[in-house]
């Protein structure tokens, strides 16, 4: 930049969201060659913070700004004498670590709620740590690796917990450790579980093409949890004695022609229900009815998706390197709002941060978890997980803690707020 130029100026207009951040709306006049940097400096000075500055991120037209007001400006075809709005936000820091845990095989899922983090293992056993990374619960009752964990709240916010296999079951746990349920029915390993707000609904994705939903602490007699609990093996006098009592599949959802790899409910609105998998789809279906209502294809295979709370967006996990958002709320064409290449090959797990309606984490093959902001369409933080070579297998992202573990049969808990 030549000086003439460096000595440019332009009124801009801050704007946020994050309301304990506010600033006057009024029009500030800064040079253009100011960057990130220099636009926290000033935010920061507007709030009286500059001896103890919070680092922000700046975004126009929705887009994040990595380069000079004067460069935006050319680039955009824009006057200095223009106003321009810009948001800001409070940085995402980079993921910190926080402590690793070894464990005895390769871990193919894992899951956060409240204080309990969750590892599903190629062991066969589901393992409950703190956020101490104290192994607090060991759960082994899989005849098979542990391919998908679910732990959630239910109404009366007591902490459920479901796992998953390759030996085609699902299990749900009790407190003490031992199988309170076996959910049989699907003739393939199971990829992804997933549950309604309330609890009373599970969903489970399988390598057999089909999506089952089973009613969760209820037995096929009709009998409440409370009333299962204390009369599970009694049932119908045809369990053997010490037995898990097993459950039948409530509905079941046809229409994949290949695996499926992932199922999410739509939190916002529970009677809706989505699906995707190696037959390339992204299918929405009406949970209540099972009727397929919509379909959109993916180019790829889909390895992995999750649904936003905080902005509604769905996002996939394929296997040429991409992510794609989707916004399944609008009936037109264009439900594929954004693919972003991660550069990362094979991308087998993502997860939102339920703290932002654009922040995402994904986890691939290349050992590399990548933190992605879909306003800047670009990785802000790669964290490289393993060796070359050591596929990471699965990540979630929720309340400022980042989760993982893969093939270097470790669990990696992170901090990323």
């Amino acid at each position: 930049m030549d000086g003439a130029a460096s000595l440019q100026q332009v009124q801009i207009r801050f704007f946020t969201k994050q309301e304990q951040y506010a600033v006057t709306d009024a029009p500030t006049l800064v040079p253009v060659s100011l960057k990130r940097y220099g636009l926290s400096e000033i935010v920061n000075h507007l709030l009286g913070t500059p001896d103890t500055p919070t680092p922000f991120e700046f975004f126009i037209d929705g887009k994040l700004l990595r380069v000079s007001l004067a460069d935006y400006l050319r680039e955009n075809d824009l006057s200095t004498e223009n106003v321009v709005d810009v948001e800001y936000a409070v940085t995402v820091r980079p993921p910190s670590d926080l402590g690793t845990v070894p464990h005895d095989d390769w871990i193919a899922a894992v899951d956060l709620a409240g204080d309990a983090i969750v590892s599903g293992c190629y062991d066969g056993v589901v393992r409950v740590f703190n956020k101490s990374a104290e192994l607090v619960r060991t759960l082994n009752s899989h005849e098979g690796p542990v391919t998908a964990v679910l732990a959630s709240a239910s109404v009366e916010n007591a902490a459920r917990l479901f796992s998953g296999s390759h030996d085609q079951t699902i299990i749900e746990w009790n407190s003490d450790d031992t199988a309170k349920l076996k959910y049989i029915g699907h003739e393939g390993s199971i990829t992804a579980l997933a549950a309604s707000a309330a609890d009373r609904v599970l969903y489970s994705a399988s390598w057999d093409g089909t999506v089952k939903a089973w009613k969760t602490g209820v037995s096929e007699d009709g009998m409440d949890e409370d009333e299962e609990a204390s009369a599970a093996i009694e049932l119908s006098g045809k369990r053997r004695k010490g037995a898990t009592p097993t459950k039948a599949a409530a509905t079941t959802f046809l229409g994949h022609t290949g695996a499926v790899m992932a199922v999410a409910v739509d939190q916002r609105n529970p009677s809706v229900l989505y699906s995707a998998g190696w037959d390339h789809t992204l299918r929405v279906w009406d949970a209540a009815s099972t009727i397929n209502t919509s379909n959109q294809n993916c180019n790829k295979p889909v390895n992995s998706m999750d649904h936003s709370v905080p902005s509604g967006l769905l996002a996939t996990a394929h296997s040429d390197s991409a992510v794609r958002v989707w916004d399944l709320r609008t009936k037109d064409a264009a439900a594929m709002k954004l693919t972003m290449n991660t550069k990362q090959g094979w991308v087998s797990s993502l997860s939102w941060s339920d703290n932002s309606p654009f922040m995402l984490a994904c986890a691939a093959y290349d050992a590399t978890i990548k933190v992605i902001d879909i306003r800047a369409q670009a990785p802000l933080y790669t964290v490289k997980e393993a060796a070359e070579g050591s596929k990471v297998l699965s990540c979630k992202w929720r309340n400022g803690w980042l989760v993982s573990g893969g093939e270097d049969c470790t669990l990696h808990i992170r901090s990323c707020a």
